[in-house]
């Protein structure tokens, strides 16, 4: 088995450094396989069952060194010889130029109903400035269809609503 990690700019596992790491080779699942391969920056990286990358280009949460069973009580934990790493796991952390490395971050979601509270706002100050809203024009993606749902706006058989109350007048329907 190969001993040097595939990564460009990677020196684990060759003689000149002696440090010791963990290597992991790709998964035998094809879409896994392509999924963390495409994840590499390298232009002509060719994989196979002898390739493998170290732990250096994967975050502590994605590589499992121990296995855990039973409840708090009587829990009982052992290390394992070979660390392993979690199932649909791809590398993120690359030395050399920083743009190679893109750790995942986990997004923050925004707060609820910040599109709905901006287009209710946008509609007021439009009319403000003497211009008339009568009507939202949408694509119907995903996306719009959930604003519809926080306009309360149907188009479910036996619940059809295809208007909202004017946000700047409660006589008037968009």
């Amino acid at each position: 088995m190969p001993s040097s990690c595939c990564v460009v700019f990677c020196t684990s596992g060759y003689k000149s450094n002696p440090e010791k790491v963990s290597l992991f080779q790709f998964s035998k699942n094809e879409i896994l396989r392509e999924k963390l391969e495409k994840s590499i920056p390298s232009a002509n990286l060719v994989i196979n069952s002898k390739t493998v990358i170290c732990e250096k280009h994967f975050t502590p949460d994605q590589i499992v060194r121990t296995w855990e069973s039973g409840s708090s009580a009587s829990k009982v934990t052992i290390h394992l010889k070979r660390a392993n790493l979690t199932h649909d796991v791809v590398s993120s952390i690359f030395s050399g130029p920083k743009y190679l490395s893109n750790p995942m971050k986990e997004r923050k979601l925004p707060s609820k109903r910040v599109l709905y509270s901006s287009i209710n706002e946008a509609i007021v100050l439009l009319e403000k400035s003497n211009c008339i809203v009568d009507g939202m024009v949408c694509d119907g993606a995903s996306t719009n269809r959930k604003l519809w749902t926080e306009f309360v706006v149907s188009g479910i058989k036996g619940n059809v609503k295809n208007y909202f109350t004017h946000p700047s007048n409660e006589n008037r329907k968009v």
